[in-house]
């Protein structure tokens, strides 16, 4: 298992970025045998990380690389540092949605043998990552064959108001994301309800979606609400509860262990 960390200049964002990915062992492509390197694209996962988080946290807190390696799959993992700004292009600040979705795949695709076709790549997260997964599918049907968010934000619109909430010095935080108007939030590029009826009325094939929660979860009735709704909608989702489960790395791991095994990517 090959782990990559490396910083560019983003052309989107203006400043350095850094990036994460995790590649399949040469060795067991058996190169001395063949002569030469597998011609063949990986497939790929862009993984998200959850609010303050960055591109070591799924390195740092789960088991992925050893998820990775004893799957035996022809799959790369892509780690972007997402931070704390809900992969939106924020209205005062940088455009961290059109960086993850346009720039982050390009560069990759261009350094690395990974696939651009819509049936060879995933995306998910956990927590904001979660929010980040579904968007990027919901917004780019054509793009991403599966979506999978692990105690996801689901409702980034009603997190927006809870948070501020629970903590008024995140006003600011999210007067910069998504504008001071709390009703223009609603129905806009950002608001994943909205997202879930337009994707599904665009005529456009629709992403696989995959839901995990647990039920002592801050953002259990989000949760609930999305997969009622994009069920009655007609998407094909996965959905599991876990009972008594907060917002914790534990469960995260678990679910991590689990997305690995369900991408249907060519084994190695």
């Amino acid at each position: 298992m090959a782990l990559l960390e490396f910083s560019y200049q983003s052309d989107i964002l203006g400043f350095e970025q850094e990036l994460c990915v995790l590649l399949p062992d040469p060795r067991v492509y058996e190169l001395d045998k063949k002569g030469c390197a597998d011609p063949e694209d990986l497939s790929v996962l862009y993984l998200l990380n959850g609010y303050q988080g960055n591109h070591l946290d799924f390195v740092r807190n789960t088991m992925l690389p050893r998820f990775l390696k004893e799957s035996r799959k022809k799959l790369a993992v892509v780690m972007p540092a997402g931070l704390t700004y809900y992969y939106a292009d924020m209205k005062r600040g940088w455009k961290y949605f059109t960086y993850v979705a346009e720039e982050v795949p390009r560069i990759v695709q261009s350094y690395l043998h990974i696939s651009p076709k819509r049936e060879n790549t995933f995306v998910g997260g956990t927590s904001m990552g979660g929010l980040g997964a579904l968007k990027l599918a919901l917004t780019y049907p054509e793009r991403y064959a599966m979506a999978c968010s692990i105690s996801g934000v689901t409702d980034p619109v009603l997190r927006s108001v809870q948070a501020v909430q629970e903590r008024p010095e995140l006003t600011e935080l999210f007067n910069n994301i998504y504008g001071e108007d709390v009703e223009a939030r609603k129905h806009s590029a950002d608001d994943l309800m909205e997202l879930l009826e337009k994707t599904a009325a665009s005529g456009k094939p629709l992403p696989k979606l995959c839901q995990s929660i647990g039920t002592a979860d801050y953002l259990y009735d989000m949760n609930v609400a999305f997969r009622d709704k994009a069920r009655a909608l007609g998407y094909d989702l996965d959905y599991y509860e876990e009972e008594g489960v907060g917002h914790e790395w534990r469960f995260w791991n678990r679910e991590i262990e689990k997305l690995i095994a369900r991408i249907p990517a060519k084994p190695l």
